[in-house]
């Protein structure tokens, strides 16, 4: 007679055999407790929905699938081991193992709890995230969603965004017991790729009184990547620490708005069949206006440019936006400038879409994307470009 090594929630019965090793049992090993035996598997009682047992371990539900979703119109563009509940939710961009609930709302980071209820899409939600991790000195250490990976709450550029933030930290002193919390609220504001804090209020601070932690949410702005909510803690000397924050976020965004398109050709701002075309000594490539040859591949065996020129068309004075699509070159640095009015941004060196901004282009009707050997043979492939004069 075969001992029992486990009972889940759900009634499925699991044997322990003479190896050490877990298996469904026979019938007779199932009957012998009086248990049903059904299609393979033991129970020790029968659910209306049965659960599935395989060799991955997939116990327990009734439909395994990576994404749940129950309602209509919903649209899951990216992400997995999400549930989504209700009508016309988005999870995209870095949305996975989130949960969303109501109308119209969005996940767009790992780990978030969202709920929404709007006529309009993308525009509202209210959105918990919970932050952890461990110190184990007096260093400011970043904390990450769930502590897993480099999980941030990112801003997504594309839209101006208001957020005001409640949150709540907790720590606790592993060798001791002791405790540390704080809660605060504070706002910031996200617009053409500034991020600010617009204000705080006074923080409160519950603790046992040997304590002296600190935790802190700050806004970075990055022209590499997007930009983010910073979530950092700063322990003690020779305290082993362990955090965890909630962190509630009311957000209101809305599109950044696009009053014209800065080319004439609207085949070269919409998404054409691109070439990758290497550069070679004549050091300039001009794209023509008819978008015959699109992007470029740019290799940095020496200065090379890229001179998007789009002509005779004025540029003006408005501020405008520029996004241009990034991808590396086999055995190189990624890594590209752009260089607006002999103004030049900082190294984009990441894969994917990028936003730079400037205030003014200015008639010289030109935007140059630059890779130069001398800071450390960088090289790219530069696609959809497109500008945009922003409000």
């Amino acid at each position: 007679m075969k001992r029992i090594d486990s009972v889940s929630e759900t009634g499925l019965v699991l044997f322990l055999e003479d190896t050490g090793k877990q298996s469904s049992g026979t019938k007779d090993d199932c009957l012998a407790y009086a248990y049903k035996y059904q299609d393979g598997n033991c129970f020790a009682y029968i659910q209306n929905i049965r659960p599935q047992y395989d060799k991955n371990k997939t116990i327990g539900n009734s439909n395994y699938q990576s994404n749940n979703k129950v309602g209509r119109a919903n649209n899951l563009q990216a992400g997995k081991e999400n549930v989504v509940l209700g009508k016309g939710h988005q999870i995209n961009r870095d949305g996975s193992n989130s949960i969303v609930k109501g109308r119209n709302a969005y996940s767009e980071n790992y780990g978030e709890d969202v709920y929404g209820n709007n006529i309009q899409k993308n525009i509202a939600r209210e959105v918990n995230v919970q932050f952890s991790g461990l110190t184990t000195d007096a260093t400011v250490t970043e904390l990450f969603i769930g502590n897993e990976g480099n999980n941030q709450f990112s801003i997504n550029p594309d839209y101006s965004t208001s957020y005001f933030v409640e949150w709540n930290a907790v720590a606790i002193n592993v060798a001791d017991g002791t405790m540390w919390s704080r809660q605060n609220f504070q706002a910031f504001r996200y617009i053409r790729g500034t991020f600010v804090e617009v204000g705080s209020h006074s923080a409160i601070t519950l603790r046992d009184a040997a304590l002296d932690y600190d935790f802190t949410i700050t806004p970075i702005v990055q022209t590499t990547g997007n930009s983010y909510l910073k979530v950092e803690a700063e322990g003690e000397a020779g305290h082993t620490v362990s955090w965890n924050s909630t962190i509630k976020i009311t957000e209101i965004r809305t599109k950044e708005v696009l009053l014209t398109n800065s080319v004439l050709n609207p085949d070269f701002l919409g998404t054409p069949t691109w070439q990758e075309i290497n550069q070679n000594a004549t050091n300039i490539i001009t794209i023509p206006n008819n978008a015959t040859n699109g992007g470029c591949k740019i290799d940095g065996d020496g200065t090379r440019n890229l001179a998007a020129r789009y002509t005779p068309l004025f540029w003006g004075t408005d501020k405008w936006k520029i996004t241009f699509d990034l991808t590396g070159v086999t055995g190189k640095t990624l890594g590209v400038q752009v260089r607006v009015n002999n103004q030049n941004s900082s190294i984009f060196a990441t894969e994917g879409t990028h936003s730079y901004y400037v205030d003014t282009i200015g008639g010289a009707n030109f935007i140059q994307f630059m890779v130069n050997s001398t800071t450390g043979a960088r090289a790219c492939v530069i696609n959809n470009i497109k500008a945009q004069i922003v409000s």
